[in-house]
């Protein structure tokens, strides 16, 4: 009789193992990257497309994708770690593009592999790619959620964003064009690729001006270079229309831009910004751009030995390029300073970009690894209606945290991930809510690399009136230069 119950009791659980075994499916697949790059190339594209649409085509439900980042061992930790966790990201963001909505989201990151090869080098600079769903929906019961309204943060960035600045300019002409908040573009002539008659046709510039903490938080801005930590001088987005169609620079042309500012950072650089599904946005060192500052209306020159411009070719090139630059830096300051008497006296950066769009002038926060501390965040808040930024107190820098575990509509707290920051550094945090038409707002002041409760008290306010509480909210908070003043 023993016996018998004890081969009973076996069949059933076996029945119940396979029937689970049947309603859960895996499959897995393996994406590689070319070295110390991060973009999903068109081959992987293809490879993911193939891997991806007969899964989609099943029509299943509750998807757990599951993406760990791996990179070889060439270079620092520190960067084979941020490299690999992009390329997780960008394999994500392009599923995501192909139609896959998965319920459960996980990111591993290993980082560097170690490898005594080229060949074992580049098997370790991939993203494993692992992802489950259910068949039937009797295997495995559902988590009970609780839906929420179809509010999107994005719907109130959009809403809350300042009308673009409008420039009808000819594009045969130099042209200098000033911004509400002091920004000067320089535009030579027949900077913009234009074919036959359009060359003599209008071009309409729109501008956007970015300075202060409201007006980025707004636009859903952030200081971060592939997950490194940077400090800005000033955002801008630029775009140019002819006839309703998009034109872009010339390859051999750039745009000059003035940025003002009251104190002048050291080792500022152009970068490019480009933003994905989530709205986050990622800055691009431009190559081909370059920085120049002007203190109290005078552009500082750089300086190369003669001794070593007479002997040295490299030097002599550098001196003629670095001459040009300055040059051209002190021309844009001449003409804003004529169109403006009010810049005569003003800290500005000289920025060229080769390219329109979304254009920043930043500086690396290095600080090393050991000195720095991970920052997470327990959110209580839907995801899809909220945003979470921390707001460096000693450096012009900003940054949105991102859920590494999120379920969508999910009531439950989850995690949210800053990255790394430097320790014992005083921040704010900042939170934006779109609930029923109106803005929710909280702040919470923080240390970076202590423990942080979820001590948040949000308040309403009409999207009318949300900018300039926003506005107010960060005065409680910041010093004046932290917000652009």
């Amino acid at each position: 009789m023993n016996h018998f119950l004890y081969t009973l009791t076996l069949l059933v659980w076996a029945g119940i193992g396979i029937s689970y075994a049947q309603g859960v499916q895996t499959q897995q697949c393996t994406v590689y990257f070319a070295y110390k790059d991060a973009q999903v190339s068109p081959k992987a594209q293809a490879q993911l497309q193939q891997w991806i649409r007969p899964v989609l085509a099943k029509k299943a439900s509750r998807y757990h994708l599951t993406l760990t980042g791996v990179a070889d061992s060439v270079g620092t930790n520190a960067n084979n770690y941020d490299l690999a966790r992009l390329r997780a990201r960008n394999v994500e963001a392009y599923l995501n593009k192909l139609g896959l909505t998965p319920e459960y989201t996980r990111l591993d990151v290993l980082g560097e592999l170690p490898a005594g090869s080229a060949q074992e080098h580049a098997k370790n600079r991939r993203v494993e790619i692992t992802l489950r769903w259910s068949v039937t929906t009797a295997a495995i019961a559902p988590p009970k959620i609780v839906e929420t309204s179809n509010d999107d943060i994005l719907e109130l960035f959009a809403k809350l964003q300042d009308k673009p600045q409008a420039f009808i300019i000819n594009p045969t002409q130099d042209t200098m064009l000033i911004g509400k908040q002091g920004t000067g573009v320089f535009l030579k002539a027949n900077s913009f690729f234009l074919k036959g008659s359009q060359a003599h046709q209008p071009v309409t510039i729109y501008l956007q001006e970015y300075y202060t903490y409201e007006d980025m938080m707004l636009a859903n801005l952030t200081t971060t270079s592939n997950n490194k930590l940077l400090e800005t001088g000033g955002m801008i987005y630029l775009k140019a229309l002819q006839n309703g169609k998009e034109v872009r620079l010339k390859s051999n042309k750039a745009v000059l831009i003035s940025l003002p500012t009251e104190e002048i950072k050291p080792n500022m650089q152009a970068f490019n910004g480009q933003r994905n599904a989530q709205g986050y946005i990622n800055w691009l060192r431009n190559r081909r751009g370059w920085v120049r500052n002007s203190v109290g209306g005078l552009c500082v020159r750089t300086k190369v030995c003669w001794l070593r411009r007479v002997f040295s070719r490299r030097a002599r090139t550098r001196y003629q390029r670095a001459k040009a630059r300055w040059e051209q830096a002190n021309a844009l300051v001449a003409e804003h300073q004529a169109q403006e008497t009010k810049m005569a006296n003003q800290n500005q950066y000289i920025l060229s970009s080769n390219q329109l769009g979304w254009i920043n002038c930043d500086a690396f926060y290095d600080v090393p690894r050991q000195q720095m501390a991970s920052v997470q965040f327990k959110a209580k808040r839907p995801f899809k209606s909220t945003r979470y930024f921390v707001v460096l107190h000693q450096r012009r820098s900003i940054l949105a945290g991102y859920p590494t575990y999120y379920r969508p509509n999910q009531t439950q707290a989850y995690t949210l991930t800053f990255g790394r920051l430097p320790r014992n550094q005083a921040a704010t945090l900042v939170v934006l809510q779109y609930q029923e038409g109106k803005a929710w707002m909280a702040t919470q002041s923080l240390t970076i690399g202590k423990s942080i409760k979820n001590n948040l008290v949000f308040q309403p306010h009409s999207l009318s009136s949300a900018k300039s509480a926003l506005q107010k909210l960060l005065a409680q908070r910041l010093p004046d230069i932290q917000r652009g003043k």
